[in-house]
């Protein structure tokens, strides 16, 4: 039958040469490469005529088969504009009519759908229109099959955004009973069967349901055993690729990378920006920031080639903002993620913003700052992250989670969701990392040694004997580098010959290990003694990165404070105090020396860049911790002894020995 609008009295009579059923024959029983061609040249015929429903059903449909299919969507403006045209010429009476095999209610709400994801409307806009197409789904009659399947690629997104199981359940039984009861048998048809089943399979991986996974993975694959088809083989590959990076497994998403690029299609050019997406995933996860931001870039310029909808795309954006993350640049991350939040449904753009957010932070943190704005923007950041909740935030930026949990930790924000996602999903801590992170164990020399750590029978290491409690306090005075057995046995066992020594220190190891439920907390290897970096904490070694990052002379007063307070926050006093054992006071004059360089070149350049509340607070933390402040003034360079700077100082020195 070719669709007329002869039926419709409001309307003048034209005939068509395409009907319904023509395309409907195009999509069930034509090359699925040539469905959107179809679509296109028979909605250019329809130009012009009067057969609303006829151009309604065309656009409604080529706007549902870019969701299922994934393959391109160039045109999409073009369909919408259709859409809305037919749409508004569309009244009651016609909507409540089958026309011509069309069911112009159900096209009608398809179409409203399938528009607002491509438009990316927000939630509230989209939750009418798909309560509606999901009502007319659940009415008892008979949908044409073809238009069953249009509506549930629509339908089946807003279920998942919606985060309505049940729902979703229904509608894939629904879709396998009418799928497995055509009669056509044609490769439009085992088309649209096999990515049905790629699409659920993919449905339940993105709304986390992993228990089902493999039985929906299964179908999938004993379907295409039995009808293989060449189209789904990228499909099938990329979901290989997104498991894989889910586990964080290189080697399969490198192999499985290769099965998708050996499957693309020229005429599917969202291949392109799927793979190069993943591709630059993958390049973070094998720690090869060049090649990620190729891919990212890639990814962008394949974006523009296919047409893609800002919504959609804004899907293939959070990959480049993932590898400017992986790279370290979280400047250019937040900038990236907030263009992100424009086009995003309003969920997906709270999680956005908050990832902007979250990014800013660290940007103002490399920069050196670590007040009150950076509490902030965690505060806020964290908070939308808690909301979803997305405990494996930054997932393919290990470094950059790891720096947002422990300034969080350190500035007390968001304290059980951080602890509660490092335990989840655990990632090693930043090198500047304090002892407010979750440690394994945490280690005080400077002031007196403390030690908090997991101890094995509710043992704590001061249970220990000293011998074992005097290698620990000896493998963590030597900070990051560690200490070489040699030197260890030569500080605790001088009486003794070298192999006594080192039987001696096996046997004390072994009982050190035993106090503790790691076992892993300090390593041998190659004639050296450590602790591990990331499990175990000691003011040490935060000593030593913190020494090693001294602000540049053309930092801000702000920047060179927050230096100073964090230097003497670590360094609490003389390390060891209290221990006289000559190795013990040989670390001690080594860090005493290490700091009051540190505290001297902090003066210099504080009262050279005019900042004499930086250099104020020098003199007090200098004082306070037992240093030598008065040779710090005497060293200051003869430039700055005639300022009213250095005075005022000197002032300030005499009150705090008067106090």
């Amino acid at each position: 039958m070719t669709l007329s609008i002869a039926s419709h009295p409001h309307t003048h009579t034209h005939t068509h040469t395409v009907s319904w059923q023509h395309v409907t024959r195009k999509i069930m029983s034509g090359d699925p490469l040539d469905v959107l061609d179809a679509f296109d040249d028979a909605a250019r015929q329809a130009e012009g005529g009067v057969d609303v429903v006829l151009q309604l059903a065309l656009a409604s449909s080529a706007m549902a088969y870019m969701l299922i299919d994934w393959s391109r969507f160039a045109g999409w403006q073009s369909w919408i504009k259709r859409f809305d045209a037919a749409n508004a010429a569309i009244t009651l009476d016609v909507e409540l009519a089958r026309d011509g095999g069309v069911d112009v209610g159900l096209m009608r709400a398809t179409g409203a759908v399938a528009r607002a994801l491509l438009r990316g409307d927000d939630s509230a806009t989209l939750a009418p229109l798909g309560q509606h197409l999901e009502s007319l789904l659940n009415l008892p009659h008979t949908i044409d099959s073809t238009q069953l399947m249009l509506a549930a690629a629509a339908l089946l997104p807003w279920l998942q955004m919606t985060k309505n199981p049940a729902a979703a359940q229904a509608l894939h039984g629904r879709m396998t009973t009418a799928l497995d009861q055509a009669k056509v048998v044609a490769p439009g048809v085992h088309y649209l069967h096999a990515v049905w089943l790629s699409s659920w399979a993919q449905h339940l991986f993105f709304s986390g349901d992993n228990a089902r996974v493999p039985d929906a993975l299964r179908a999938l694959d004993d379907y295409l055993s039995a009808a293989p088809l060449s189209l789904m083989s990228f499909r099938r590959a990329r979901f290989t690729a997104e498991r894989a990076i889910q586990l964080k497994d290189a080697d399969a998403a490198e192999h499985a990378l290769r099965a998708m690029l050996n499957a693309m299609h020229a005429r599917r050019p969202m291949e392109r920006v799927i793979y190069n997406t993943l591709a630059g995933v993958v390049a973070t996860l094998q720690h090869d920031p060049d090649r990620a931001l190729l891919h990212a870039t890639h990814t962008l310029r394949d974006l523009e080639a296919a047409d893609c909808p800002p919504s959609i795309a804004t899907v293939y954006r959070m990959g480049a903002s993932r590898v400017y993350l992986f790279r370290g640049d979280y400047t250019q991350a937040s900038m990236t993620f907030a263009q992100c939040v424009e086009h995003a449904h309003t969920a997906h753009a709270a999680i956005y913003q908050g990832y902007a957010e979250l990014s800013s932070a660290l940007s103002l943190h490399q920069q050196g700052a670590l007040g009150e704005p950076v509490a902030c923007l965690l505060r806020s950041g964290l908070a939308a992250v808690r909301n979803v909740p997305a405990l494996n935030f930054f997932y393919t930026a290990p470094v950059a989670r790891g720096a947002v949990c422990a300034l969080a930790l350190r500035l007390g924000i968001e304290k059980d969701f951080v602890l509660t996602a490092l335990r989840e999903f655990p990632v090693s801590p930043p090198s500047w990392a304090d002892e407010h992170w979750p440690w394994a164990m945490s280690l005080r020399c400077f002031g007196g040694f403390r030690s908090v750590g997991l101890d094995a029978d509710a043992r704590g290491s001061s249970k220990a004997s000293n011998r074992p409690l005097s290698l620990l306090m000896l493998i963590a005075a030597n900070g990051t580098h560690g200490v070489p057995v040699a030197s260890a046995t030569d500080a605790l066992w001088p009486e003794q010959d070298g192999d006594q020594a080192e039987n001696s220190l096996s046997v004390t190891l072994l009982r050190l290990r035993r106090v503790y439920n790691e076992t892993d907390l300090i390593e041998r290897r190659n004639g050296w003694l450590h602790l591990n970096a990331d499990k175990v904490w000691t003011d040490v070694a935060a000593l030593e990165a913190h020494l090693d990052a001294m602000p540049e002379r053309t930092a801000s007063e702000m920047q060179r404070t927050h230096y100073i307070t964090r230097l003497f926050d670590v360094y609490r006093g003389d390390c060891l105090f209290g221990i006289d054992d000559d190795w013990a006071q040989s670390r001690r004059a080594h860090y005493r020396g290490r700091v009051t360089l540190a505290a001297q070149r902090l003066l210099q350049m504080s009262l050279e860049s005019n900042h004499y509340a930086a250099a104020e607070l020098t003199i007090t933390h200098t004082f306070e911790r037992g240093l030598d402040a008065p040779r710090l003034l005497n060293v200051v360079h003869a430039t700055q002894r005639s300022t009213p700077a250095w005075a005022q100082l000197q002032q300030h020195l005499k009150l705090l020995e008067s106090n």
